[in-house]
């Protein structure tokens, strides 16, 4: 469309920029470590409960500063996603185009569990953030479990996957 691929340009404003990336890091005001090293006697479904809060307040707030005066549209449904997904413990992002090779993209934690959705390609993202919902999704809990294992040396069971599917 106008040169641009879809998914990349609003057709309803003059906002051209990659719907893909516009989703908001939830752990850049959270100091992970310190949440551990103050939780981490809990036991873990607490410990995740209250992380999960962590998040959803880390939204509100950001969903207020955004609102204040006034939003726009990719703001709203990048906000809207995350919201909607915040409590969740399983995301797909399912992407489709006219002419590709049906993918899946996944973390290396999920790799396993990508291969049953029988795909034949499956790509292994890397657990940094780059503004994708499946990042914003996961990450979080990847961040969180990591750091717990390297402080605790205990395994932190988050239970939390997400993937993206190119059909």
């Amino acid at each position: 469309i106008g040169g641009f691929p879809v998914g990349y340009i609003n057709l309803n404003g003059n906002s051209i920029g990659n719907w893909n990336r516009m989703f908001f890091d939830l752990t850049k005001k959270v100091d992970i470590k310190g949440f551990i090293n103050k939780n981490s006697h809990m036991p873990q479904t607490k410990l995740l409960d209250l992380y999960q809060k962590k998040l959803g307040d880390n939204l509100n707030e950001l969903e207020q500063k955004l609102t204040k005066y006034g939003i726009n549209i990719e703001n709203k449904l990048a906000l809207t996603l995350q919201k909607l997904s915040v409590k969740a413990d399983f995301v797909i992002d399912l992407h489709s185009a006219g002419i590709n090779q049906p993918h899946i993209y996944t973390f290396p934690d999920l790799i396993n569990f990508a291969n049953l959705f029988g795909m034949q390609h499956v790509l292994k993202l890397p657990l940094e953030f780059t503004g994708a919902f499946d990042e914003a999704f996961y990450l979080p809990w990847a961040k969180l479990a990591h750091a717990y294992k390297n402080s605790t040396d205990k395994d932190l069971h988050i239970n939390k996957e997400s993937y993206t599917i190119e059909l």
